[in-house]
């Protein structure tokens, strides 16, 4: 402030201030989880400001590593790491001269004259305030409800279902609904609210809204609210609505290929917490190691792609990762399960790092293949629905490079800078049976294990056991019929 040539009295009056959100605020975060944080600042402070000075201090810091500023993004953000952990930055300007330690971030007044960036910004710790309101009735019923966003937390990481950015849920989301099934269930137990969860969310007609609280609107702000009729655009499939002003819905991601895995796993969910609820206490806790099992993604369906995005250093490969990862579930959810005859379509959240499944054929440089970042999709095809033999998957593939991927140059282009040679995205298909053995975790037993476990769940699908029983009715059909031939013929 004093290099803008502010008066002295001016500067020293401006403040500032630091806000927390998500599950570091809320108290449900794991170790070696993220920090999300926001610099509230005067309307003296610009977002130039934030991604110059501050930024290249920051990033200037020896505790500090992976610095990563994303400013055009529609909520800009730094990302970086400092003494290992990872750290999210947001930035708000306020309309006001001064930001003191006496300012409420809640009230909807401190949302005068701010741009949208700024309102989004701001929503997190308005939201997560919010919500520790919702549920602090008492000590006990906010313990119920750290005890269960957190097992739910666990069960969505292991299961592959804790991803907002892919079509997923993500920390807000569940503290969200967490929250929605205390107000219905105010009294109970951590255990019991886990059963109710995930009956309640079995039953959920979507795409009905989860509210905490009806939203309203500040004519006088004119930020734009949520409401029912937005809902009809088919853009909201599974609305989850933020309490605070301006209400949105957190849940936008969400397509229909995603809440088909979401509700798959909540009614798996919901039927191990209630066997477990009707049988005698097991004292050791090992009933609970089921719910808590991670996901046999790689062995659940019989056709995969692998997605490896390459970059020429691991600077380059963190902007155009993020690039790319924000828009797969545009792929998942528009290029391929909307377009193709599919059954089922599921991208899985967890990429692998360092890690280039590429075929050996692919005209790659050794830094290509070190900095890279792998992303798996499976599908099984639908077979009634195919028109021919042939499933034009490569077609949505270049598509989606076309429309989605080739954006990427075209924002180098437009803020001056020249597109990075290098970038690519590598596509490769797998069968089940093909996919590399190190994508399978050891500690479950590795590849062979997993695919006996695959062959158990096929014997025990029902869908699977119809299959079977129509096919040997067939058989036997034709053995009477082969029978009756035999015996016209030396009847005759």
């Amino acid at each position: 402030l004093h290099v803008r040539r502010l008066p002295p009295e001016v500067a020293d009056a401006a403040g500032g201030d630091l806000y927390t959100s998500g599950s570091y605020r809320l108290g449900v975060h794991e170790p070696g989880a993220d920090i999300d944080a926001i610099v509230v600042s005067p309307t003296h402070c610009t977002r130039e400001d934030f991604f110059d000075t501050l930024a290249d201090r920051i990033a200037g810091r020896p505790e500090v590593a992976n610095f990563s500023p994303v400013a055009t993004a529609a909520v800009p953000i730094m990302t970086f790491d400092m003494d290992g952990i990872n750290i999210d930055l947001m930035f708000a300007q306020l309309s006001t001269s001064s930001v003191g330690n006496n300012l409420d971030i809640d009230d909807d007044g401190i949302l005068v004259g701010v741009d949208a960036a700024t309102a989004k910004s701001l929503n997190a710790p308005r939201v997560t305030n919010l919500i520790a309101r919702f549920v602090s009735g008492n000590a006990k019923r906010y313990d119920a409800f750290l005890l269960t966003v957190r097992c739910i937390r666990r069960w969505a990481k292991a299961r592959g279902l804790y991803s907002n950015k892919m079509g997923y849920w993500g920390g807000v989301n569940i503290a969200i609904a967490v929250a929605f099934v205390l107000q219905l269930y105010p009294e109970a137990s951590p255990a019991a609210l886990l059963r109710k969860f995930f009956l309640v969310f079995k039953t959920w007609r979507w795409p009905n809204p989860v509210m905490l609280c009806r939203p309203h609107d500040v004519p006088e702000i004119g930020l734009p609210v949520w409401n029912g009729f937005v809902s009809s655009t088919g853009r909201h499939v599974a609305p989850i609505i933020t309490p605070a002003y301006p209400a949105m819905n957190s849940t936008l991601a969400v397509s229909r290929q995603t809440l088909q895995i979401l509700h798959s796993e909540i009614v798996r969910g919901h039927q191990i917490v209630d066997a477990i609820y009707r049988q005698a206490p097991d004292p050791t806790g090992n009933c609970w190691e089921q719910l808590f099992q991670p996901a046999d993604f790689y062995s659940s369906y019989p056709h995969y792609i692998s997605l490896c995005i390459v970059s020429p250093s691991t600077k380059t490969l963190q902007a155009w990762a993020g690039f790319v990862e924000s828009r797969l579930r545009r792929l998942v959810s528009e290029n391929l399960g909307r377009s193709l005859p599919l059954r089922k379509v599921q991208l899985w959240p967890k990429g692998i790092q360092e890690g280039c499944y590429a075929d050996l054929a692919a005209r790659l440089t050794q830094a290509q293949r070190k900095n890279a970042i792998t992303y798996f999709v499976g599908f099984a095809i639908d077979r009634p629905r195919m028109r021919g033999e042939r499933l034009d998957v490569e077609r949505m593939l270049q598509q989606f490079g076309v429309n989605d991927l080739a954006r990427f140059g075209q924002q180098a282009l437009e803020q001056g800078e020249q597109p990075t040679i290098g970038n690519d995205v590598i596509v490769r298909y797998h069968r089940r049976r093909t996919l590399p053995r190190d994508l399978f975790d050891k500690e479950t037993g590795g590849k062979n294990a997993a695919m006996l476990r695959y062959r158990k769940r096929k014997r025990e699908d029902p869908a699977y056991k119809e299959k079977v029983r129509l096919k040997k009715l067939e058989q036997l059909k034709k053995r009477v019929e082969e029978m009756q031939r035999r015996k016209r013929e030396r009847d005759g």
